[in-house]
């Protein structure tokens, strides 16, 4: 499940000698409901506005690797099992 997010650290803007960034991010599940959980076709797929400069933005999906995706899997059953 997709929750907007509106963060004070956003948007991050980088300057001209900048090449990375970086902003925290918590992960909580939206829903602890089995049936919405069971029915999640992409669950660690987090879209990612980026924009250069004028341009329009573009969506990019945030990297999550499959540690990444594992513990994102452990918190679900963990912060889900009493719910």
């Amino acid at each position: 499940m997709l929750v907007d997010v509106a963060v004070e650290e956003l948007p991050v803007r980088l300057g001209p000698d900048t090449d990375r960034g970086a902003v925290p991010i918590t992960f909580r599940p939206a829903t602890c409901d089995p049936h919405v959980l069971a029915e999640t076709k992409q669950p660690y797929v987090f879209p990612l506005d980026v924009a250069l400069g004028k341009d329009a933005p573009v969506v990019v999906d945030l990297p999550v690797d499959d540690d990444l995706r594992g513990a994102l899997g452990d918190l679900v059953r963990r912060v889900c099992a009493g719910g």
